[in-house]
């Protein structure tokens, strides 16, 4: 079959790494796939792939993503008159949206939607000026008036839309994201505590991903200064957003600059978890983090905010879950499990029971979907 995807978006992104993974294995099984992006990607190899690079050729001008959204639609039914597309696909609703503008002209096409987040996710800027966020809400309601499959990985979301748009309930599907089993690398663990200067005995936290206000960082800060300064913990923090400045300034205002290191963007993910004892997801809300459940493939032990999909991938289990009314719970959390081996234990191996529930083929899942809505 013939597919076609478009991508506007970082390729740092959860939601790039869903995508791509999908498409991959799409093109292995011998589909041919067009992919529209508004950015290189040097990882794209297979030769089913047709990767079509749509970018403004002054970037200087920051127009980059309104060409983009002006030349995508057009790019798809060109590519329609002379291949005619089988399957549009699209993770997270302006992606959708970019689509749907063209549907009409696809008229034996379906167009699937993977849901990774909500729109409401826009009223959160991110590193997005206001118009574009403005643009990529509207998107994103084109996108659930035009598709013929949604599928969404939160059931809490997966509710709310079909009510919203009044779906009917076999155009939704819910699948979770599916956790990769993953083995730590001590050797490497020992050398990144090396660099950084962390000790034997150091209780290392971490958390990875943008440093938006989605993220809630800050209230992660607020928490680690709650902790008394005679228990030895160190904070990684990997990633890079608009809260950086901020963020860093707030780190020396709490005087935690001896507790807290930022780190760079990494593709050696394997180094950030190995160095973990504990991860901590503080967003206000998320449906279905790739970092968290990045964290429980390789078994570190992980504390998330009690809400949206967080609930739903760690089981509902109180002892992974804490509420964000007030960071001293949070801080009583990680102190319990610095001080208290058992309850350490107990929560790890509450962590590994989700890793074996959530270790399923989700590519083949996903797939299956996208041809038959099963």
């Amino acid at each position: 079959m013939n597919i076609l995807s478009v991508y506007w978006g970082h390729h740092h992104r959860g939601c790039w790494k869903r995508l791509w993974q999908i498409l991959d294995y799409l093109a292995n099984q011998g589909h041919h796939i067009w992919l529209l992006v508004s950015q290189e990607n040097p990882t794209v190899t297979s030769p089913n792939v047709q990767v079509i690079l749509i970018n403004f050729p002054l970037p200087f001008l920051d127009l980059s993503e309104i060409y983009f959204g002006l030349v995508s639609p057009l790019t798809a039914i060109l590519i329609n008159l002379v291949f005619p597309i089988d399957v549009l696909l699209a993770f997270d609703g302006h992606n959708a949206g970019l689509l749907s503008l063209s549907r009409a002209l696809f008229t034996k096409t379906r167009l699937i939607l993977c849901v990774r987040s909500h729109f409401i996710f826009n009223n959160d800027l991110g590193d997005d000026p206001w118009w574009l966020s403005a643009f990529k809400k509207q998107a994103d309601i084109w996108s659930h008036s035009f598709c013929d499959l949604t599928i969404y990985n939160c059931l809490e979301t997966a509710n709310q839309i079909e009510k919203l748009y009044s779906k009917p309930p076999h155009l939704v599907k819910v699948v979770l994201n599916n956790v990769q089993l993953k083995n730590i690398d001590l050797e490497v663990r020992h050398k990144l505590h090396q660099q950084l200067g962390i000790k034997a005995d150091d209780f290392v936290i971490g958390y990875c991903g943008q440093l938006i206000p989605r993220k809630n960082l800050d209230f992660l800060l607020n928490a680690i200064a709650e902790i008394p300064r005679e228990l030895p913990i160190k904070l990684l923090i990997q990633g890079r957003g608009v809260m950086y400045d901020d963020l860093v300034a707030q780190t020396y205002q709490l005087g935690l600059e001896n507790r807290v290191f930022f780190l760079p963007w990494s593709d050696n993910m394997t180094a950030f978890y190995s160095s973990l004892d504990l991860f901590i997801l503080p967003s206000k809300y998320d449906t279905c983090s790739n970092a968290l459940l990045d964290a429980i493939g390789y078994n570190r032990c992980v504390l998330a905010s009690n809400s949206g999909g967080n609930r739903e991938i760690l089981g509902g289990d109180k002892r992974l879950l804490f509420p964000l009314s007030n960071h001293r719970v949070l801080a009583d959390k990680i102190i319990d499990l610095m001080t208290d081996t058992t309850v350490f234990k107990e929560s790890q191996k509450a962590v590994y029971i989700q890793a074996i529930k959530l270790n399923f083929n989700w590519n083949e899942v996903i797939s299956n979907l996208i041809f038959t809505g099963l």
